[in-house]
């Protein structure tokens, strides 16, 4: 009498075609998910700054140079300076002059990519959209 204990080696590739079968399936789902739920964190996060922008301007009465100011003066922690590819945000103050006497700004966040002006870039500006 033979002594059947284990799977046949037909089996053992029909279980791994189905797996695989999924994973081609999901995993792309997966990525556009994580790409956008760091876009939207990156997004989240620059209006955060924009926020703390404000109260340093209400403290200060006018916006800092860059925005590692803001961290030395203990109003964010370093960890905000960077976007959600791990990218610093560019920070660009407008200058001021006669016409634009609150010095507004600019944030952008390179995108995905990490390269400034290409389709990816996020841009907040000081004025609430």
């Amino acid at each position: 009498m033979l002594n059947n204990k284990g799977f046949s080696l037909i089996e053992i590739l029909i279980v791994l075609a189905i797996i695989g079968i999924f994973a081609f399936i999901g995993v792309p789902s997966l990525m556009r998910t994580l790409s956008t739920a760091k876009i939207k964190a990156t997004k989240l996060e620059m209006q955060t700054i924009r926020s703390v922008l404000t109260t340093y301007y209400t403290e200060y009465d006018k916006y800092p140079k860059s925005i590692q100011k803001l961290v030395d003066e203990k109003f964010i922690g370093p960890e905000v300076l960077k976007d959600g590819w791990n990218n610093p945000y560019n920070y660009r103050p407008y200058p001021d002059d006669q016409n634009n006497p609150d010095q507004k700004y600019d944030i952008i966040s390179n995108g995905k990519d990490g390269i400034f002006g290409n389709d990816d870039d996020l841009k907040v500006t000081s004025e609430i959209e």
